[in-house]
């Protein structure tokens, strides 16, 4: 058993994500505005993640 929690949400993570990528093969090369939407939001989140705690950020 790997207790590794970074790992452990790792992998939690790409398993979340996978049917997803797999369903999107067929439209790789137009992607959804869903897609786009989602990214976008991902990107915000983060952005806003990290104004917040800029001192999570290891450099």
């Amino acid at each position: 058993g790997d207790n590794n929690p970074v790992r452990n949400v790792k992998r939690l993570q790409r398993h979340a994500v996978d049917p997803r990528v797999r369903r999107s093969h067929a439209k790789a090369r137009r992607p959804s505005r869903h897609a786009y939407e989602e990214s976008a939001n991902m990107v915000f989140a983060l952005e806003s993640w990290c104004s917040h705690f800029p001192q999570t950020i290891d450099t």
